[in-house]
């Protein structure tokens, strides 16, 4: 698993904000970004830990849409 998708599970279990790589990660995101993660089958999951936090962010709010 990724450090930024475990920093997004750590801030949706704490409920606190946290700066990950430089960007600040909010509950909000970070809760999309976990549950679009838990969403995925196993292979999309394995492609979508290994973007970076910004791309993660990007796809799992478009997805909320």
């Amino acid at each position: 698993m990724s450090k930024a998708l475990e920093a997004c599970q750590k801030v949706v279990a704490e409920k606190q904000f946290t700066k990950v790589d430089g960007v600040l990660l909010d509950l909000f995101t970070a809760s999309a970004i976990v549950q679009v993660h838990g969403a995925l089958s196993p292979t999309n999951q394995a492609k979508f830990a290994v973007l970076p936090l910004t791309k993660m962010a990007s796809v799992a709010l478009s997805c909320l849409k």
